[in-house]
């Protein structure tokens, strides 16, 4: 199976009433809209989601509204408790994200 069917076949499993802005240069083995992500590997040093890193940030609050689907805000928040606790390597992964302010969010300071 090349890269590409298996990028297919993950696509197929995404539920596709959730849209994700970032699905077509996504490259994380663990995302929380796929409703099979518990039987999905992962690794040390593999991609994490950039939603799963902005709710351990606590940044999905702060998003304009419209700029994150809904549904994918709901779902990220529904699963990063379960994500966290099954896959160790993300789950350090978040931690050190968390450490960190989201990028373009500034701290008030001038320009």
């Amino acid at each position: 199976m090349s890269t590409s069917d298996k990028n297919v076949s993950a696509a197929v499993s995404v539920d596709e009433s959730i849209e994700c802005p970032r699905f077509d240069g996504c490259s994380a083995p663990i995302c929380p809209i796929d409703p099979k992500w518990a039987e999905r590997g992962c690794r040390k040093g593999e991609a994490v989601c950039f939603y799963l890193r902005m709710h351990a940030k606590n940044a999905l609050q702060g998003q304009k509204a419209g700029s994150v689907p809904e549904e994918m805000a709901e779902t990220v928040v529904t699963v990063f408790q379960e994500i966290c606790a099954r896959y160790a390597p993300l789950k350090t992964s978040l931690k050190r994200a968390a450490l960190s302010r989201p990028k373009g969010f500034s701290l008030g300071e001038e320009r």
